[in-house]
């Protein structure tokens, strides 16, 4: 893959190599948003449709989900996939992560798609070890800008919501106590 000047200083080789194994394309310069990958804050972002792209060459299959999470008013789904061997049909490697959505992360309205998008990027990402390779989903993305507009003092345009666990309390402001309590939930399962 030819690279030009602003590729060759900007891009890492992780991101470049996963272009080229899986057919992404690659941003030509900063802010190219039409492309696959794009920077957050110093870290590079795969986008849901690159990701799809590499769920279908990798042979990546998801399973119905079997608990979803409705933490009133946030929510966490569960995703769990599996990639599958196209030469002999068996399951090669298996992972599961949780997809969230609420005030806070998600402007659009339909909150449990957006949480089965988020599940299935990192579910994806899990198993061809991106993260390991520093290319993350764009759910991750969306934590590090609200971060760093707290950090410049800026609004992030997301209300503070409140997350209400099984036993009916409310918890002001945080999604720490909705994960926990999902996750105490799954402990449970497995």
């Amino acid at each position: 893959m030819k690279l030009n000047d602003w590729q060759r200083k900007n891009l890492t080789k992780a991101v470049v190599e996963c272009a080229e194994e899986y057919g992404l394309a690659l941003p030509e310069k900063f802010n190219d948003e039409d492309k696959d990958f794009w920077n957050c804050h110093g870290k590079w972002i795969i986008k849901h449709d690159g990701c799809e792209i590499i769920a279908n060459k990798e042979n990546i299959k998801f399973k119905t989900p079997k608990a979803n999470f409705d933490v009133s008013p946030n929510i966490a789904l569960l995703i769990e996939g599996y990639m599958v061997s196209s030469e002999s049909g068996e399951i090669i490697k298996e992972e599961r992560s949780f997809g969230e959505a609420c005030a806070r992360n998600t402007k659009m309205g339909y909150w449990w798609a957006m949480a089965e998008k988020r599940g299935k990027d990192r579910v994806i990402l899990k198993l061809i070890n991106a993260y390991e390779r520093g290319i993350y989903s764009e759910s991750e993305a969306d934590d590090w800008n609200q971060l760093a507009q707290k950090k410049a003092g800026k609004p992030s345009g997301k209300p503070a919501g409140k997350s209400v666990d099984k036993s009916g309390s409310q918890d002001s402001g945080s999604d720490a106590k909705g994960v926990e309590n999902a996750n105490n939930i799954l402990d449970g399962m497995f």
